[in-house]
């Protein structure tokens, strides 16, 4: 019984189903819409974040390199005055750095 009057009342009111199928297809074009602006925009963030990045790199490894061509005649008095430990301190970093990298 009360769904025979909201059935009258909104045929009454002029919104029939076509009128709420037309809104549901406009609010799904809409929302497809919205998802394609939201994709876009995420890849266009991701764009502006990797620049930065490879920027920041580049920047670090210039200071990088700076600071190693300064130290270098300092590293080879060194190498020079104490070559077995030199050679300790190379294998074991070297082996630091395998460990580190070829971990599982």
């Amino acid at each position: 019984m009360v769904l025979a009057r909201r059935r009258h009342v909104s045929r009454a009111n002029g919104h029939d189903g076509r009128d709420l199928n037309a809104r549901i297809q406009s609010l799904r074009g809409d929302l497809g819409a919205l998802q394609e602006d939201v994709r876009l925009l995420v890849n266009d963030m991701g764009a502006v974040a990797s620049d930065q990045v490879q920027g920041a790199v580049r920047q670090t490894a210039k200071r990088v390199e700076t600071w190693g061509n300064e130290q270098m005649p300092s590293m080879r008095k060194v190498v020079r005055s104490n070559p077995f430990a030199a050679c300790a301190v190379a294998i074991t970093a070297g082996a630091l750095l395998g460990a580190m990298l070829f971990r599982r």
